[in-house]
């Protein structure tokens, strides 16, 4: 199977997760999937080695040629070649999906208290560098005009704070720890998709869910895909939850969780129908 062929397997995977909205819009990442499948003439896909997942240079490759497609389509001689062709027959392909966005983020004021602001934050970290998609989102109570200031309806966070909610879907446990300095934190949630490993039929697609919490009563994670989850240390007051799930082919079902079984894992499968050829 053709790398491009096997973005486009990921693709039909998506909606097969069944994300909530402690994701990403699925069908965002889906457009971007469809946009790797489209064969670059003098750059084919590559995968990550060892993975199904596609290499962290396309995902930046196809923002940036989404992005350019137009004018350089506009400055292609009429003739030119198979060369010309080949680049024509991408560029307005690629026109066809949308990438992903730069990474973002919004605040949301939950409540107004005395002295006090509960306010809600998602980040969403489109970062194709890495990759990572994934979005977090952080309940918290701190002081009014502390790190977070409330002006004319308009809520503001501090750098710091910004940083701190950025970084936390790289360590959920410890960036809780280190968001508590600046309040009460009441809950983080993180949601990723990927990556993929290679299947049967087509590539196993995974999405991961991580909470951090007081509200858990202990810790539980099931990945088979990392060894060095760190969770909360026992002087924390929250606990950790990390689960992932998978879409896989239909005809791969019995392999994943035979595999999965392997690892001591209960993560649900769903299956997704692959392509047609």
């Amino acid at each position: 199977m053709t790398p491009e062929r096997t973005a486009l397997h990921l693709a039909a995977a998506m909606p097969a997760l069944r994300l909530n909205r402690a994701f990403l819009p699925w069908r965002t990442v889906h457009a971007h999937l469809r946009a790797l499948a489209v064969a670059c003439p003098d750059r084919p896909l590559t995968l990550t080695p060892g993975t199904a997942w596609p290499a962290a240079t396309d995902w930046v490759r196809v923002r940036v040629d989404h992005g350019l497609a137009a004018g350089v389509l506009q400055s292609l001689p009429s003739g030119g070649g198979r060369v010309v062709a080949l680049q024509r027959t991408y560029l307005t392909a690629l026109l066809d999906h949308t990438p992903l966005a730069p990474s973002s983020r919004t605040v949301e004021l939950v409540e107004a208290l005395p002295g006090r602001l509960r306010v809600e934050i998602i980040h969403d970290a489109r970062d194709l560098a890495l990759p990572r998609l994934a979005r977090t989102t952080a309940r918290l109570d701190v002081p009014e005009d502390g790190a977070v200031t409330l002006s004319d309806g308009q809520l503001t966070l501090s750098d710091d704070l910004a940083e701190a909610i950025a970084r936390l879907a790289g360590a959920p446990a410890a960036g809780t720890a280190h968001l508590a300095t600046f309040g009460t934190v009441e809950s983080v949630t993180v949601g990723a998709i990927g990556p993929a490993r290679s299947g049967l039929t087509g590539p196993w697609l995974s999405a991961v869910l991580t909470r951090v919490s007081p509200e858990l009563s202990s810790s539980r994670v099931d990945d088979p895909l990392r060894d060095d989850i760190v969770v909360p240390s026992p002087d924390r007051p929250e606990r950790m939850s990390h689960i992932r799930k998978w879409a896989v082919p239909a005809a791969d079902q019995r392999a994943a969780r035979a595999w999965l079984a392997e690892q001591g894992s209960r993560n649900l499968v769903y299956p997704y129908r692959s392509p047609p050829s």
